[in-house]
């Protein structure tokens, strides 16, 4: 594995989140920002681990930024939601994934199985979210494989 990729280190930070291990999710987190400044993936994913590991003036922040480029240029609204939902901004974090169906986002496309998600699936409007994008069935047989 070339670990200069950003997408490495995004996976591998993606499992120190899923493991509740932010400082190393973090970090791997920067890395993946400094070899690919600008990635936006990352800084979402960095942003949901900060406020999940407690620094939620540091997640805030790249929300806030994020919130006034969405002004001037597409910023995704499901990267918006996964930091409001690091930061436990549940209803602000569904409203953000509304929108996102409403702009056709193909970020949405791994909403049903992105652990960072995970607090929204028993929510009744992440259910009819769900429900519009036809994935509800599929999210049924996920929950049943899973236990």
């Amino acid at each position: 594995m070339d670990n200069s990729l950003d997408r490495a280190h995004i996976g591998i930070g993606e499992i120190y989140a899923q493991r509740g291990d932010y400082e190393h999710a973090i970090r791997e987190y920067k890395l993946a920002e400094e070899y690919s400044p600008g990635s936006r993936v990352a800084r979402a994913a960095l942003g949901h681990a900060l406020a999940r590991a407690g620094a939620t003036s540091d997640a805030r922040q790249i929300l806030n930024e994020w919130t006034r480029t969405a002004h001037a240029q597409y910023v995704s609204p499901v990267q918006l939601a996964m930091i409001c939902v690091g930061l436990g901004e549940n209803e602000t974090a569904l409203n953000w994934l509304e929108k996102a169906y409403d702009l056709g986002d193909p970020a949405l496309s791994g909403l049903m199985i992105d652990p960072q998600f995970q607090a929204l699936r028993v929510h009744p409007r992440f259910k009819r979210l769900l429900q519009r994008m036809g994935l509800a069935a599929a999210e049924q047989r996920v929950r049943s494989v899973n236990g």
